[in-house]
């Protein structure tokens, strides 16, 4: 995504002015094992338009047992597809 020409003004010092697919930080699939979870390979495409229609899409990798375990979740936001790399 690149970023706008003119930034947005920014509540915080320490926030990124520039819009962001995702605002929240991605977790760290190390960290997350080693509390016993698992972290999808989920990257979305998609805006707000879509994302309201629930016609996002998802092109999953990795773990194709946990794909299968979230697949329902992302097909409600859109169309999920585990792509084999």
């Amino acid at each position: 995504m690149y970023p706008n020409p003119e930034p947005s003004p920014s509540p915080s010092p320490n926030l990124d002015p520039y819009p962001h697919p995702n605002p929240l930080p991605n977790p760290n699939p190390e960290q997350v094992g080693a509390k016993g979870g698992r972290v999808p390979e989920a990257p979305v495409s998609g805006s707000k338009g879509p994302a309201a229609a629930g016609a996002l899409v998802f092109l999953c990798g990795g773990d194709k047992p946990l794909f299968e375990q979230v697949s329902a979740e992302l097909e409600a936001m859109g169309k999920a597809r585990w792509v084999p790399y």
